[in-house]
């Protein structure tokens, strides 16, 4: 019985080692929300009568960049993962004219409870909006750099204008107001913009999304606002969310994150044991009960002849 028992705990242990290092190799994730409203009906609500919605499927930068913000632009080219979220009818009766996209992170580091109600105010006075709490960024990432690569592939490379110092396009200057007003009156501005946020304080931060989001509605054309948080290296991915919750009920939106994403690898792997050895032990013993003979008779003198 140990001569059986001995290979299957062997493959056991193998099968711990590898789920241990495999966690081990796990990249670093720091969860960033993203935000977006409208003037237009854009975001297909989950119920009747309300225009904000808030979407809490763990996401990616890359899903959330060539998924939703890619089916924005392209019109009725709607995406299968984005379908759920997007008014596909509206979408191709009224494309947006501009998509405006600002990447920053004082708002939700804030402790002003006025600058996150701020941003909430935008997402409930638009037309329609759309919150994604539990988007995930590597930790050794920057989100702009990322949107900037994925949105040039997507719809090419001039389609896309970048105001600001985002990582991998350079410095392009301040992202101020006055900065995009003129990238407004010129007749070269893209159909997307990308903005990246130096202001160091949430307030600096909300007065200039709240400035951008004038310029946009003076100009009378359908567009998309985008508010993505760049975590900072080396904080904490926090478990609970802090904006959307204001006026609401408190609700608890958890990250599995990689040390969580370690303990899973590790309790499948238990798991995984336990049932190999159960059925190692019961196979065992049911070979042993089944009592089959080792010894048989002589054969007899008769039946040798024959």
């Amino acid at each position: 019985m140990h001569r059986r028992v001995l290979p299957s705990l062997v493959v056991v242990v193998l099968t711990l080692t590898c789920a241990s290092t495999e966690a081990k190799q796990l990249p670093q994730l720091q969860r960033g929300p993203v935000y977006l409203w409208s003037d237009q009906s854009y975001i297909a609500s989950d119920s009747v009568g309300l225009t904000s919605r808030a979407w809490y499927e763990t996401a990616s930068v890359r899903g959330v960049t060539k998924q939703l913000l890619s089916s924005l632009l392209g019109g009725s080219k709607v995406r299968v993962a984005a379908q759920p979220l997007l008014n596909a009818t509206h979408l191709l009766q009224q494309p947006p004219k501009t998509v405006v996209v600002l990447v920053g992170s004082q708002i939700p580091r804030s402790g002003d409870d006025a600058v996150q109600q701020g941003l909430q105010g935008f997402l409930d006075a638009a037309s329609s909006s759309l919150a994604l709490p539990n988007v995930l960024h590597k930790a050794a990432s920057h989100a702009s750099s990322e949107m900037l690569s994925l949105l040039q592939a997507e719809e090419g490379a001039d389609s896309v204008q970048v105001l600001g110092d985002c990582e991998g396009a350079g410095s392009a200057g301040k992202a101020s107001t006055e900065a995009f007003k003129a990238l407004q009156q010129s007749t070269q501005m893209s159909k997307v913009i990308l903005m990246c946020s130096s202001e160091e304080t949430g307030q600096a931060e909300l007065q200039l999304l709240a400035q951008v989001q004038k310029a946009l509605k003076d100009s009378a054309q359908p567009h998309v606002m985008v508010y993505a948080v760049q975590p900072h290296a080396g904080e904490a991915s926090p478990t609970r969310r802090s904006l959307l919750a204001v006026g609401r009920k408190s609700r608890r939106d958890f990250v599995c994150d990689a040390p969580c994403q370690a303990q899973v690898k590790l309790i499948e792997g238990v798991i995984l044991a336990v049932n190999l050895i159960a059925a190692i032990w019961i196979g065992s013993w049911m070979m042993n009960a089944l009592g089959t003979p080792t010894r048989f008779e002589t054969p007899k003198e008769g039946m040798q002849r024959e």
